[in-house]
């Protein structure tokens, strides 16, 4: 993959990782890097923060099997967090999903984390995440990433 969204050309919408959409939401100190965070705030001020409908299957999946713990219930989580200031809900569709599938080797396996890089791709944006697996892929694939860790 090459083209749109290459690492070196970094979009001004930023389409957020699910762990990063939750330390975002959450205001997790230390988990997101202050230049980063100022960027992230900047999208939002721009109204340029995405956050895919996956990442809401994610929060839930991660809250049934006790792996995130929030202060409420998924469904208004979810809710509240997708409305907040700056960040749009990016629903999935068939040329994502086909795409998702499509990533060229060795893409990670994580479906999620194959629909996040695909979102990204396809509509030109960076992905904001911690996740090193996809970083190293991005880098590789030409899909422009911001690495929260730093």
């Amino acid at each position: 993959m090459t083209g749109a969204g290459t690492p070196t050309t970094a979009s001004p919408t930023v389409l957020l990782d699910t762990h990063v959409w939750i330390w975002l939401v959450e205001g997790t100190p230390g988990t997101i890097s202050e230049r980063v965070l100022a960027r992230l705030e900047s999208a939002a001020g721009r109204s340029a923060l995405r956050v895919s409908a996956l990442s809401a299957w994610e929060v839930a999946i991660l809250t049934r099997k006790r792996r995130l713990q929030l202060t409420r219930d998924p469904a208004s989580w979810v809710s509240e967090a997708i409305t907040r200031r700056g960040i749009t809900e990016v629903r999935l569709n068939s040329a994502v999903a086909v795409a998702a599938a499509l990533l060229p080797t060795p893409a990670p396996e994580d479906p999620a984390d194959r629909f996040l890089l695909a979102t990204a791709f396809s509509n030109g944006w960076t992905l904001a995440t911690r996740d090193a697996d996809i970083i190293s892929y991005a880098a590789v694939a030409g899909i422009s990433v911001l690495d929260a860790r730093n």
